[in-house]
């Protein structure tokens, strides 16, 4: 939400190149709003129009919705009580991927396309849910997963093998790139010096590309890769630093709020419980 705020009425209206009161009444800045609900557009009116990469404002939304659905599925997992029946992860990952499988390759052929009409590289949002569970599942039968270091190098080099240079690979690579993933997070290695203050990687990727754009935007020489990484990175690195100690640090002490309701809801549902069971007995 604070992203798209700072984009839409700060970033916006300084580098558009239409007049203020054109900017704040086009229907693309009000649809641009509409991404605090995860229905995400990338255009602002009027916003970088000459960039390399022109009209695009944060690319890096595009994650957000299945960042959204991956809650929503470990949310379900976690109701029907995958942390106690383990094995339950296994179904919902199989059935995920079938579906990705159907609605990416057998359906395209059964309307006439190439079966490998999923390209080389090519990764779909829905794939991301697929390597959340994946992860979830790994992360369930860690006591059980051999982790070694020759292991993680050979999942690392076959990830990248199968995801980039195989049509359709990445319905294999996937698994691989979990195996490294969750490996490198139970590792755990010691957070030293700037890496070790705070959490600072998810600000940095939220608001990085937004601020390439805009130097890009403001400097034009610096429309360079090199030169363009020399202006953003320390931009970004500050923009994270922010995030962290004003939004997003400051969000998750909410949590306590749910703590609050949550104890609540389990005592009226205790009551109700005991109601009935008086009710019963009687």
């Amino acid at each position: 939400m604070v992203e798209v705020i700072l984009s839409a009425f700060i970033i916006g209206p300084l580098v558009t190149v239409l007049p203020l009161r054109e900017y704040f009444t086009d229907p693309l800045f009000f649809r641009y709003l509409v991404n605090v609900t995860g229905h995400i557009t990338y255009w602002l009116p009027g916003v970088f129009v000459n960039n390399p990469k022109p009209l695009i404002v944060n690319w890096q939304l595009w994650t957000v919705p299945w960042e959204l659905m991956c809650y929503v599925a470990i949310s379900i997992l976690i109701v029907i009580g995958v942390k106690r029946r383990r094995v339950l992860v296994f179904p919902a990952l199989g059935l995920l991927l079938f579906y990705c499988i159907f609605v990416e390759v057998v359906r395209p052929a059964m309307a006439g396309a190439h079966p490998f009409v999923a390209l080389v590289g090519h990764v779909s949002g829905r794939e991301l849910i697929v390597c959340f569970l994946l992860g979830v599942a790994l992360f369930l039968y860690k006591d059980e997963i051999p982790w070694d270091w020759r292991l993680f190098v050979a999942a690392l080099l076959l990830a990248v093998l199968f995801t980039t240079y195989i049509p359709v690979g990445h319905y294999i690579g996937m698994f691989f790139a979990a195996y490294a993933t969750i490996f490198l997070g139970l590792c755990n290695p010691k957070r030293r010096a700037f890496v070790g203050l705070s959490d600072y990687s998810y600000g940095i990727y939220l608001y990085g590309y937004v601020i390439q754009q805009f130097i890009a935007d403001v400097l034009p020489f610096s429309r360079v890769w090199y030169l363009n990484l020399l202006f953003a990175v320390p931009l970004s690195i500050l923009c994270g630093v922010m995030s962290w100690h004003f939004v997003e640090k400051p969000a998750i002490k909410l949590r306590a709020h749910l703590k609050t309701l949550e104890e609540y809801w389990i005592r009226i549902s205790r009551r109700g419980a005991d109601a009935v069971r008086a009710m019963a007995g009687r």
